[in-house]
This record gives C-alpha cells, sequence and structure tokens, in this order.
C-alpha cells in the first residue's frame, strides 16, 4: 500500500530514467506540495531494517545547506537498520539521494581550505577586526543609552505608546548594528584551526590527512562556519546506488565564499602547474 503512495501519477506525472513527464489526459489526485509532503511523512515514520528518515528540522551538519536539482532541502536518513550508512535524500521521490558521510566529508574539506586562506589574509583580518571592535562597543553604547532613556521616560511619566515607540524604532536599529556586526565577523575570518592551520591543498581532489580537529568543533558552529562561505551545496543528477562522485556537488558561494573560492583556486592551478613542470 505505501508503495502506491510514491507514484508521481498521484499528482500528474509519469517517472521515466529520473525524469517527470507530466501525463496528458490524467486527474491529478492530489497537488505536487501535497505529494511532497505525503514523501516526508512516510520517510519519517520508517523504522527498523528499512531505515529511518529525518526532516529538515533535524539538526545535521548540511541540514538546509544540500539542496537537491530540483530545488528542495535534503533529508538525512539511515537505511539498512543499526549502523547503517547515512544518506541525504530529497523528500520528493526518486529524486537525488547522495552518500551522507561522503559528502559532509567533501563539503567539510572545502570549506576547511577556503577558512583557511580567510585565515591567511592578515591584511583584511586587521581591518575586520577593527570594524568588529567597532561596531561591538557601538552595540554596548546603544543598550546603555536605551536603558537609561527608559528610566527617564519612566520617572518622567511619559505615554506609553510614546514609550513603544522608541522601543519599536530602538529594535530596528539595534537589528540592523546586529547585522553588521554578523557580517564584520564573518570578513575576520575564524579561528579554529591548530597551529600552523591546513596547507592548501596542491590538487583538489587530494585531502587533509586529519579533520578530527574540525570534527571537535559543535555542529551547529561548524554549520555557521559552512553558512559563512557556502550558502548552499547542490546535488546534481547521478545513478542510484552508485559510489559517491564529487563532480555531482556544486557549490553556490556567498559573497565572501566567492571572493575566497577565488583565491583558493588559483593556488590550486598554480600548485598543479609547478608539479607539471
Amino acid at each position: 500500500m505505501r508503495n502506491y503512495f510514491l507514484r508521481p501519477r498521484l499528482f500528474g506525472y509519469q517517472e521515466y530514467d529520473g525524469v517527470l513527464y507530466p501525463l496528458k489526459d490524467w486527474k491529478p489526485l492530489m497537488t505536487k506540495d501535497e505529494f511532497d509532503a505525503v514523501q516526508t511523512i512516510i520517510d519519517s515514520k520508517r523504522t527498523g531494517k528499512r531505515g529511518v528518515s529525518y526532516g529538515r528540522g533535524d539538526s545535521h551538519l548540511l541540514t538546509k545547506i544540500a539542496i537537491c536539482e530540483c530545488g528542495r532541502g535534503m533529508n538525512v536518513a539511515y537505511r539498512g537498520g543499526a549502523g547503517s550508512a547515512k544518506i541525504y535524500k530529497c523528500p520528493t521521490a526518486k529524486h537525488q539521494t547522495v552518500a551522507g558521510l561522503a559528502l559532509e566529508k567533501h563539503v567539510s574539506i572545502h570549506v576547511l581550505n577556503l577558512l583557511h586562506v580567510a585565515d591567511n589574509l592578515e591584511d583584511n583580518k586587521g581591518e575586520a577586526q577593527d570594524k568588529v571592535r567597532e561596531l561591538r562597543n557601538k552595540r554596548t553604547e546603544l543598550e546603555t543609552h536605551h536603558r537609561e532613556w527608559l528610566k527617564q521616560a519612566g520617572a518622567a511619566g511619559l505615554d506609553p505608546m510614546v514609550i513603544r515607540s522608541r522601543m519599536t524604532a530602538h529594535a530596528d536599529y539595534a537589528a540592523t548594528v546586529d547585522a553588521e556586526l554578523f557580517q564584520a565577523e564573518q570578513e575576520r575570518g575564524l579561528e579554529i584551526f591548530p597551529a600552523g592551520g591546513m596547507e592548501i591543498l596542491p590538487a583538489a581532489g587530494d585531502e587533509p590527512d586529519d579533520l578530527s580537529n574540525w570534527k571537535s568543533v559543535p555542529v551547529p558552529k561548524r554549520r555557521e562556519l559552512i553558512k559563512s562561505v557556502v550558502d548552499h551545496v547542490r546535488i546534481a543528477r547521478g545513478q542510484q546506488g552508485a559510489r559517491f562522485k564529487p563532480e555531482r556537488i556544486f557549490y553556490v558561494y556567498t559573497p565572501r565564499g566567492e571572493r575566497l573560492a577565488e583565491i583558493w583556486y588559483e593556488k590550486v592551478l598554480s600548485a598543479v602547474e609547478k608539479s607539471t613542470k
């Protein structure tokens, strides 16, 4: 019975060789959004040997970062019982699936290289550090002045509507400063590397020997670091069941990530050219 609800025919499409085609003269029983919601429910109820799936609300390293080529965020699932392999899968039936640990390792290595580039930009770090210090002081002064104003307003018996209006304006301005501070902290660079840092890889396919320092960082912090340079990772179509293939992975960078990626790729190309001479 469950297989019945996996059929794209329910929303008016036929799947062939991984591609969905609209059916002519066919009345759908549900919308595409309703069908996708059913797939999420089915995944969330899978247990035992058929595995366990987790929705996008669960915090895994690449939750809301790994995106199927269809544009939907990929969920984490474990198939085959206890101790089975972790995968990221699109909640839409028969869409993309990719080996979870291999994907996380691939993304982690790339992000670490970009962050290492940022860590080496000493001039930019100095300017960014000054900007962070300036904004933090500004934020502290803003809160101090606001609390003082509230005390004076209360003592003077100002109209509550006036006080509420001032509090709203303060919250809006504080949010603007917080956004500037967050951006400045991203530009400053994040110190998570051991002494000497991680070397720039001589070729795109090579890997650092040890990711233990990275894995010791809590998942929320690692996610924050990833999001500082990568907006999302798009998973292109691949043969189901095939081993992990890096060429299926496409990075969409943040503005900061774009700058760092350009520098990193130049270093990689330079290293490759030197090795071939």
